[in-house]
């Protein structure tokens, strides 16, 4: 979920569009939130943690982008480009709150509309007279809607890589 939360600040942040910015990635830390960081943390059932935390970024970064967007065209008219690094050097020499916070739970209407789509199809050898099982090939495919990232997505099926325990 670390990495999709980071993509998600780098899309949100990235529509200030500094120059040079290229990837904004490498310039977020994500950290677990416990009970001392976070009071309400929310539901982490129905496969929506990822989503809601996701929502819970792009609303904050809203209000970031809300706040660094006047800073921006003001340098921008003055020296004509702007870096990521001085955009957010000035907001904090000019005491502009750099921090937000937005917190998400989906409704339980929402939920409701909450569909995704999955299919596992196992290709398995066993041998009638030992009982020996061996899995030769499984395909998984899960659709649920517009990705952020595949390549996460994706890594989100490798987590079995011994499918013999499941005999």
């Amino acid at each position: 979920m670390e990495k999709v939360v980071k993509q998600m600040a780098a899309f949100a942040l990235g529509t200030i569009q500094c120059d040079g910015s290229g990837s904004l990635l490498d310039k977020f830390r994500v950290v677990q939130a416990d009970s001392l960081s976070l009071i309400q943390g929310g539901l982490t059932a129905g496969s929506t943690t990822s989503e809601s935390s996701c929502e819970a970024v792009r609303l904050s970064c809203n209000i970031l982008v809300e706040r660094l967007k006047p800073i921006k065209n003001k340098l921008q008219e003055e020296i004509g480009s702007i870096k990521w690094e001085n955009l957010i050097l000035q907001a904090y020499m000019q005491a502009v709150n750099i921090s937000a916070s937005s917190y998400f739970v989906r409704s339980k209407n929402s939920m409701k509309k909450y569909i995704n789509y999955g299919a596992a199809v196992s290709e398995v050898e066993i041998d009638l007279l030992t009982r020996e099982t061996r899995f030769l090939q499984t395909d998984i495919i899960y659709d649920c809607g517009q990705s952020l990232n595949p390549a996460v997505d994706l890594g989100q099926f490798i987590m079995l890589p011994n499918m013999e325990k499941f005999r």
